[in-house]
């Protein structure tokens, strides 16, 4: 994810007044408050005391403090925004989604490695986040089967299967004629294969393609609205964090990894013949079995 700088240099002088600049707002929420509702219109005194519930005394302080630097100005009894008031207030703003999206994601960031996801904070500011808690450790696991039983595809990137855990989504989301795919781990296989004869047989019959791939960074699944990415315990591989959206640049993000990934595994039926073979999905959707269930 672009959240890391790997060119370590020494602050400048431009980048320390913007700090200064920055605490500036910063220390005083009375600062930030009216400023932003300068941004959206002009305001005499009386209006800016009644929107940001800044006493008398500070509000004039502090409109002489905007005024000195450049970012309020003020004609007859009204104050407005000055051009570089109102730049300061977008990045201002720009700034506080960004540390509140990585605070929203800040169980996916320290279970995914830094380098493994190259997208722009920004694109998951509106993202629904599902964390497990001491009370509710399956939370993510059961907002995975909402996004199942939403969805008529499953494209499944994984470091690990729950979809044991979703057996009922799963086997409605095939019996209605869906597809799913699976890239997944070669210990992740067997444990697919393993915990019940039913998801041997979908595998059989093509009601589910399986892909192996030796080294997996993170979870990615894409549904047919939405993506999600998903954190687990590095100790215990339990799933910990759910992070899904609809926002189009995370897609288009998310079907290239998928694709990348997709064209350097092995399907498994290759692997059982003991003939790889790395190849391109077909246009053919697979269709479930009759019967198949998990």
């Amino acid at each position: 994810m672009a959240y890391r700088n790997h060119n370590h240099r020494q602050i400048n002088p431009t980048e320390t007044e913007a700090f200064e600049q920055l605490s500036f707002l910063a220390r005083s929420p009375n600062r930030t408050a009216i400023l932003r509702a300068l941004y959206h219109a002009p305001h005499d005194r009386h209006e800016l005391e009644t929107l940001t519930g800044a006493p008398r005394p500070t509000l004039a302080r502090i409109l002489g403090e905007l005024e000195e630097r450049g970012w309020v100005e003020r004609e007859n009894h009204e104050y407005d925004t000055t051009v570089i008031g109102g730049l300061v207030v977008e990045e201002l703003l720009r700034t506080l989604r960004a540390v509140s999206t990585v605070h929203r994601l800040r169980q996916l960031l320290m279970n995914v490695p830094s380098e493994a996801i190259s997208l722009d904070i920004e694109a998951l500011s509106e993202a629904t986040v599902t964390v497990a808690e001491p009370g509710a450790p399956f939370r993510p696991v059961k907002r995975f089967g909402e996004l199942i039983r939403e969805s008529s595809t499953l494209r499944d990137l994984n470091k690990s299967f729950i979809g044991h855990l979703c057996r009922a989504e799963l086997t409605e989301l095939l019996d209605d004629g869906g597809s799913m795919t699976v890239i997944y781990e070669p210990e992740v296989v067997d444990s697919m294969l393993s915990a019940a004869d039913d998801a041997t047989e979908a595998v059989r019959t093509g009601a589910i393609r399986v892909f192996v791939h030796e080294a997996l960074p993170f979870g990615l699944s894409l549904f047919d609205e939405r993506v999600a990415l998903a954190g687990y315990d590095p100790t215990t591989g339990a799933l910990t964090t759910l992070v899904d959206t609809d926002n189009a640049e995370v897609r288009r993000w998310a079907t290239g990894v998928y694709e990348t990934y997709r064209a350097d595994a092995v399907e498994y039926d290759e692997v059982e013949s003991s003939t790889p073979k790395v190849g391109t999905e077909t246009a053919e959707t697979a269709q479930s079995a009759t019967d198949a269930t998990f």
